[in-house]
C-alpha cells in the first residue's frame, strides 16, 4: 500500500471527526466493534466504527483476504440514523482485490485502491440499538495493476488454477457497542 495515500485518508478522517464534534454536541458518540465477511473486514475479520455523529461513521477493518492480512479505512454517510433500518452510503481505501495461483505463490498478490459502497444496518431491537446487522454491495475501484495481472493469467495457458476477485462485493457482519461516552 501507498503510505502517503494512508497517511493522507487518516489525517482526513481525523479532520472530519474533530469538524463534527465542534458542529454537533447533542449526540453521544458510539464505538462498537463487528466480526464479519467481505472488503470492509478486510475479508473475514473485525471491522471497529466510530460515530461521532448521527449522520457520520468512521471505520476501520482488519482480517484475512485467504492470501494475507487486508485492511480497509473509511467513512459512512448515514441516511436514517433513527430509523431500524439505517441506509448508507460509503467511501474507503484498502485492500479492494487479490489473486490467488495455487502452487506459484509468487503469482499470488493483495491489490490496494479506493472502493465505494451502499449498505444498512438492521438493528434488532429499539432498546438495544447498539447491536446490528450490517450488509452491503461493494463497489472496488480496481487498479491497473490488477486487471493487467490478471488478463495475464487468463491469457496465458500454463495458469489453470487461480482465483481473482469479483467485479462486485458483498459484505455481512454483526456489530457490538463497546463504548459511548457523553459529548460536552
Amino acid at each position: 500500500m501507498k503510505k502517503p495515500i494512508f497517511i493522507a485518508v487518516f489525517f482526513a478522517l481525523f479532520a472530519i471527526n474533530n469538524l463534527c464534534y465542534a458542529q454537533d454536541t447533542s449526540f453521544s458518540s458510539k464505538f462498537n466493534i463487528g466480526t464479519g465477511l467481505g472488503i470492509d473486514y478486510g475479508g473475514a475479520g473485525a471491522r471497529l466504527t466510530h460515530i461521532p455523529v448521527k449522520y457520520l461513521s468512521m471505520f476501520i477493518g482488519i482480517g484475512y483476504n485467504l492470501l494475507e492480512a487486508g485492511f480497509n479505512i473509511g467513512v459512512s454517510y448515514r441516511m436514517k440514523p433513527d430509523s431500524s433500518v439505517c441506509p448508507y452510503a460509503s467511501f474507503m481505501y484498502g485492500y479492494n482485490a487479490v489473486i490467488i495461483v495455487t502452487n506459484l505463490s509468487s503469482y499470488s498478490q493483495t491489490y490496494y485502491g479506493p472502493s465505494a459502497a451502499l449498505g444498512l444496518e438492521i438493528h434488532s431491537q429499539k432498546r438495544r440499538r447498539a447491536n446490528y446487522f450490517n450488509i452491503e454491495v461493494v463497489f472496488p475501484f480496481r487498479s491497473k495493476e490488477y486487471r493487467d495481472d490478471l488478463d495475464y493469467l487468463t491469457s496465458n495457458p500454463d495458469f489453470t488454477n487461480y482465483t481473482g476477485s469479483f467485479s462486485i462485493s458483498f459484505s455481512i457482519g454483526y456489530h457490538f457497542k463497546i463504548f459511548s461516552p457523553d459529548v460536552k
